[in-house]
């Protein structure tokens, strides 16, 4: 039976021939020396040959396509499967925080008898770091805080604050805050970021009068990573200055005093204050409105009462905040409620279900997909209920 040899069969047998014509001497042999001849192969010979041929044709072909990569690492992907099952069964026993209480409270004293700058001490407070941490970074809430002045990233954006609110008089509103109010520019540390685009122009449609169809003029002085003591000396360092004269006043801080430098609700609250009243007493006239802290949660899939789990010890675990951010907005309402010309604002756009059970609480992945950044959807639901509080306060 003739066997049919493909190319790279056939490089292979004339390889083998050039392989033993070469051991034929340059000069002409004897004829009777008959062990200077050069063996021929058999055809036996041949047929190995090329069945050998065949053979590596054939390992050649099997070592490639999906069929060859299944072969070599499907064990691996089992693997894989399997780690990834467990840790989805680890996140989902160990994450849960259950609520415990209707209405936690996070601190000892009522702040509704607050009258000023010299009520707000920490005195009393008896814990400065957050219940999940032995240590923390907190600082004075009382006092404004510059280490952050040696960042060159965040002195450039102060600067370029200072600068917008020297060239600013009396504007309608004006939104300070971290990284949330920074992200109203598109930005976060002063750089463009693709999540945020567009937001600039939302903001231009809503806030921004000049050649638009705004019917609110404002600015926005947010730089992202700022606590509330930051934000304090932000503002007694050139970002509240004597000319900027608006009549709303929108305040959004405190998350990253939880998630970031780890503090107490109770010394993040003093810290909030703080800057409100320091808002008050620079500007009487002006409206104040506190914002309600964002739900945040360091959970993948976006449920507030779930935390994540560390990871074999190799990451620090990192708890549900949602029962301390209920407890600070909690204060935080109360506050409001008691002083004139100052409100308080909380939305729940960025919820699944606002009427879920705790346990099931869960941020919208299309308004915040990181779970703490609106996306610019989420920019733009949120600031036409800025808006519509405007219409609301300013007549």
């Amino acid at each position: 039976m003739s066997m049919q040899l493909t190319p790279s069969m056939k490089e292979e047998v004339r390889e083998h021939n050039v392989m033993i014509t070469s051991f034929v001497p340059t000069s002409a042999p004897n004829k009777n020396d008959l062990s200077r001849r050069p063996p021929r192969p058999t055809s036996s010979e041949f047929t190995v040959m090329i069945e050998s041929a065949e053979r590596r044709e054939n390992r050649r072909r099997k070592s490639k396509g999906w069929r060859a990569f299944c072969r070599k690492y499907g064990q691996l992907i089992i693997v894989f499967i399997v780690i990834l099952g467990l840790l989805e069964e680890i996140d989902n026993r160990f994450s849960l925080e259950p609520w415990t209480e209707d209405h936690p409270v996070s601190t000892q004293r009522d702040f509704t008898v607050v009258q000023g700058i010299d009520d707000l001490t920490t005195d009393n407070v008896d814990a400065w770091c957050h219940t999940s941490r032995s240590r923390c970074s907190c600082q004075d809430p009382t006092v404004g805080d510059n280490r952050r002045e040696s960042i060159r990233w965040w002195s450039r954006l102060h600067r370029i604050n200072v600068e917008a609110a020297s060239h600013t008089s009396d504007i309608d509103i004006l939104l300070i805050g971290d990284s949330i109010v920074e992200g109203w520019m598109g930005t976060l540390r002063g750089h463009e970021i693709a999540r945020a685009y567009g937001v600039r122009e939302i903001f231009a449609k809503l806030f921004d009068a000049t050649g638009n169809e705004a019917k609110y003029e404002g600015i926005a002085l947010g730089i992202s990573g700022d606590t509330s003591s930051n934000l304090l000396w932000r503002l007694q360092n050139g970002e509240l200055p004597d000319n900027l004269n608006p009549k709303v006043i929108w305040v959004l801080i405190g998350s990253n005093d939880f998630g970031v430098t780890w503090c107490s609700p109770e010394i993040v609250l003093i810290g909030i204050l703080r800057v409100v009243e320091e808002l008050r007493m620079r500007k009487p006239n002006a409206t104040i409105v506190i914002n309600g802290l964002f739900p945040r949660t360091f959970h993948r899939k976006g449920y507030l009462m779930r935390g994540r789990p560390s990871f074999f010890g190799l990451t620090p675990k990192l708890p549900s905040l949602w029962r301390d951010f209920v407890s600070v907005n909690s204060e935080l309402r109360q506050y409001g409620r008691a002083r004139d010309r100052v409100e308080y604002f909380e939305t729940d756009i960025f919820l699944v279900d606002k009427d879920a059970p705790f346990s099931e609480l869960r941020i919208k992945n299309d308004l915040m997909p990181d779970c703490l950044h609106p996306s610019p959807d989420g920019y733009s639901s949120w600031g036409e209920q800025i808006v519509g509080i405007l219409d609301q306060l300013i007549v």
